[in-house]
């Protein structure tokens, strides 16, 4: 059976299954993504730009918009890849928002006779 293996030239070999995890080029590729907020849309909500070097600059607009466009310009991934790459699209604009709006630590005047 080993030696078959080792030995034959691809005929009875499986074909690859597609795997739902995302490359490791694409997950770094979005968490070093940057992320602008723009003026407000028609409705009101504010814009979000996020620019991946992977998959350039667009308008996010959720994670299904995000996993289309992961589709389009990764198409050897299989859907499941692509859904959870837009779900980490959406999670980090999620945490770039919230750093961007965290209050800076105040500091005590308890403390300031140490600098």
């Amino acid at each position: 059976m080993i030696l078959n293996r080792l030995f034959s030239r691809g005929e009875d070999t499986p074909a690859p299954q597609p795997s739902s995890t995302i490359p490791a080029e694409l997950v770094a590729s979005i968490e070093a993504a940057t992320v602008t907020w723009r003026s407000q849309d028609e409705n009101g909500e504010p814009r979000c730009v996020v620019n991946i070097v992977s998959l350039g600059g667009f308008y996010f607009d959720g994670p299904g918009h995000a996993a289309e466009r992961v589709a389009r310009h990764w198409p050897e991934l299989h859907e499941a890849a692509c859904q959870r790459a837009g779900q980490l699209i959406a999670a980090t604009i999620a945490k770039r928002n919230r750093d961007s709006y965290r209050p800076e630590r105040k500091r005590s005047w308890v403390w300031d006779w140490m600098e």
